[in-house]
């Protein structure tokens, strides 16, 4: 059985460990110096070379002649623990192992010097997996360890190991490997297993592996097993990792940004009949918006998206910002809801129509020169400042709830007239001219143009985001000045209360309807 790339082609010493400078240049100096610590923390993502390191530093500590601070590889110490017969050198899996009794296993060994090496170190990956009992064993040791002893933890997910083991290691940070690096070494090892390689499809292999140099490797020797012998080139990368569905999603998403409902839907429906799971398409659909909306924001974004270079492009054109923030925003609203509603399918059906909406942001909004003109000011509703004064000694009347302006008596028909029509029309206008930020309000809110001026009827919610509530106010009295009112609908006990307080702070000239 042939070994894994990933294993066969593991670094030995530290100046062949990629993209880690920072941590190899100073491990080896410790060890050059003779001033090794006697615990390590390594943190990182997977596949960034923690374990490796740890077994490197394992042999350097115990190398009987070391070079430059790496081992030798070929004195008894070096070769004893490369062929895993050194008792004195324990690996331990804490996500197996994380009980405290194994930790109280282990404090046993501490006390006995070593049988055959300088240093008993243990590797202890996965770290954060230990019990709370396990930590509270393994920090005694730490705390007082005997002086052959050298711990080297190594874990993913730093927040979960407690403070007091952080504050008893030197802690060295991994960093993801570039797609640079990546296929630097993938075209190495190519090279040296006789496996021609494409620069494309080692392109596409740096990118797909995340970051993480197994990950990199072991897709190189998924490909190379497909190949049969042949050059390992894009089109069989993207058949021996299943990425033609990358770019089904791609064409979905164009299908989407020409707001083709149509044509999204049964593309949706074919990919579910193919047994797609509707979470994982729209989690697709997410992570390729924000690479295309990096494509935007960013100078070189090949670096970090999926997508070849010329379907980036060409949705990057299709797609504006403003568009690709409604539509990631879209996508994770439905993906909250999709867990706990009764039918998914549904659910989704209704967010790929969200996203192929004719109220989504426009490609190209509108320059504000370009905007309809306000009419003069002669043809403008009076100001509330603008109105005449009352007379001093004149006390202003307490109307009742039926006398307020503009309304009928009580006794008496509503007599105002229907909303005059461009109600639609008028909503999509204060949609456009909004920010990202507000659009929200409009979602579950309606604008009608009246006789008396714009009534921006919303849900009972509008009155409890305090702080968004007052810059939406400011905004659209800036845009409608003295014409813009307030329904709620279906009010709670102190909504209408709250929105008043917003009102007066926003020094905005609206009315409030409550009714």
């Amino acid at each position: 059985m042939s070994m894994a790339l990933y294993r066969k082609y593991r670094p030995l010493v530290f100046r062949d460990v990629i993209g880690q400078r920072s941590v190899t240049d100073t491990l080896r100096r410790q060890v050059a110096s003779g001033k090794t610590s006697h615990a390590y923390l390594f943190t990182g993502t997977r596949g960034t070379g923690k374990t490796t390191c740890a077994k490197i530093l394992a042999r350097a500590v115990n190398c009987e002649n070391p070079k430059d601070g790496d081992p030798c590889n070929v004195c008894p110490a070096c070769k004893s623990i490369l062929g895993g017969g050194a008792t004195d050198v324990l690996e331990m899996d804490a996500a197996s192992h994380s009980g405290v009794d194994n930790i109280r296993a282990l404090r046993e060994e501490f006390v006995y010097t070593p049988v055959s090496l300088k240093k008993r170190v243990y590797i202890i990956d996965e770290v954060h997996m230990l019990s709370t009992g396990a930590f509270n064993a393994l920090l005694k040791s730490m705390e007082e360890p005997p002086e052959h002893v050298v711990f080297i933890l190594a874990t993913t997910e730093t927040h979960k190991v407690p403070a007091t083991i952080l504050s008893r290691c030197q802690r060295y940070a991994f960093r993801r490997l570039t797609a640079g690096d990546l296929k630097a070494q993938l075209l190495d090892v190519a090279a040296k297993e006789n496996i021609e390689l494409d620069a494309d499809a080692a392109d596409l292999l740096a990118r797909m592996a995340d970051g993480a140099s197994r990950d990199a490797l072991s897709l190189l020797d998924q490909c190379a097993a497909l190949s049969d012998g042949f050059p390992v080139d894009a089109p069989l990368v993207h058949e021996a990792l299943g990425l033609s569905g990358t770019l089904e999603i791609a064409e979905w998403l164009t299908q989407m940004a020409a707001r083709d409902v149509p044509a999204a839907l049964r593309t949706l429906d074919a990919l579910y009949q193919n047994g797609k799971e509707l979470s994982s398409l729209l989690d697709a659909c997410s992570s390729l918006l924000r690479d295309v909306l990096m494509a935007h924001m960013l100078a070189d974004p090949a670096s970090s998206a999926r997508l070849d270079a010329d379907t980036l492009k060409s949705l990057a054109n299709a797609l504006s910002p403003q568009r690709l923030i409604y539509m990631i925003t879209a996508l994770q609203n439905a993906q909250q809801r999709l867990p706990k509603s009764v039918n998914k399918r549904i659910e989704a059906e209704l967010c790929v129509m969200r996203l192929c909406d004719m109220s989504a942001p426009e490609d190209a909004a509108p320059r504000r020169e370009e905007r309809p003109a306000r009419p003069p000011a002669d043809e403008q509703p009076p100001r509330r400042d603008d109105r005449p004064a009352r007379p001093p000694d004149e006390e202003p009347p307490s109307p009742r709830r039926d006398d307020r302006p503009g309304r009928p008596p009580a006794d008496e028909p509503d007599a105002s007239p229907a909303p005059q029509a461009g109600s639609a029309e008028l909503a999509f206008e204060i949609r456009e001219k909004s920010k990202p930020l507000y659009r929200a309000f409009l979602d579950g809110a309606t604008a009608e143009l009246t006789p008396g001026g714009v009534v921006l009827s919303a849900r009972d919610e509008f009155c409890a985001m305090n702080l968004k509530t007052e810059e939406f106010l400011r905004f659209l009295n800036a845009e409608y000045p003295g014409q813009a009112r307030v329904k709620v609908r279906e009010p709670s006990s102190g909504s209408t209360d709250k929105l008043k307080g917003l009102l007066a702070s926003a020094g905005a000239l609206i009315t409030l309807d409550d009714d």
